[in-house]
């Protein structure tokens, strides 16, 4: 009789792909049996090749429904708490998952922040901060640079900026795709996730980490704050101005 680890070495075909999205749109069906063996099939593939690479194509799709891109995202977020740093059952000296997959899927980080459901997007923030715990600085040196220039050079004038649950402007003085408030999310579960480390060169790591990001965070909060400030007496301006309209309109009309 078949065993699932007579398969784990056949990476997921293309030709699954849309099996997949079934069974995650199935996973969510109130049919039990129909449930169950969704769930079944997901987990068959749990330790195949390209597995987390699918589900990074379904977590950033904008094709499939998003009950189905939500679940996607949750699957990738426990997938690689589960397998980043496992090892192959049998070959203690095999990573589970690839180290050209790992680079795919790092690669695709920028999509994964690209998403408009709020929901998945703080998933897939999850998902990469997760990774970053393992990998940066040594395998992700370019992550946390990315971040922070995503973070700080869109413009926070812009009346529709960051792209969560939205829209997706961005500055166009930025090269980066990545939507302002996307990027600081991402950052702030970085930040968390690098910052609970314990062992003492961890430590060592996240204090180069904070000298690099307090600076440029610092001024972006100081700039944010300025505005802020402008607008709110603008409001206030107009708020005043109007109720003084409105006071002299009364005393007209009561003079008449």
């Amino acid at each position: 009789m078949s065993n699932i680890n007579d398969f784990i070495d056949v990476p997921v075909q293309a030709n699954e792909y849309a099996l997949l999205v079934s069974a995650l749109d199935n996973a969510l069906t109130t049919a039990s049996h129909q449930q169950k063996q969704a769930e079944l099939y997901i987990q068959s593939l749990d330790l195949r090749p390209n597995f987390i690479s699918a589900l990074v194509e379904i977590a950033c799709s904008t094709e499939v429904q998003p009950t189905t891109q939500y679940l996607a995202a949750v699957h990738l977020k426990n997938t690689v708490v589960g397998n980043w740093k496992r090892r192959r059952p049998g070959a203690p000296t095999v990573e589970l998952i690839s180290a050209a997959e790992k680079s795919h899927v790092r690669d695709s980080f920028q999509r994964l922040l690209a998403v408009s459901n709020r929901q998945v997007l703080v998933l897939n923030c999850l998902t990469i901060a997760k990774i970053a715990r393992s990998d940066v600085p040594d395998l992700w040196p370019a992550l946390i640079p990315f971040l922070l220039d995503a973070a700080c050079r869109t413009s926070i004038s812009d009346p529709n900026p960051g792209g969560i649950g939205g829209g997706s402007s961005v500055d166009p003085r930025s090269t980066s795709p990545v939507p302002m408030l996307a990027a600081l999310l991402c950052l702030h579960y970085v930040v968390k996730e690098m910052g609970s480390k314990r062992l003492a060169a961890d430590k060592a790591v996240f204090t180069k980490l904070a000298s690099v990001l307090i600076p440029p965070l610092a001024s972006r909060w100081t700039e944010t704050t300025g505005q802020l400030l402008v607008f709110l007496k603008e409001l206030l301006h107009s708020s005043l101005h109007f109720h003084s309209l409105g006071s002299s309109s009364s005393s007209s009309s009561s003079s008449s």
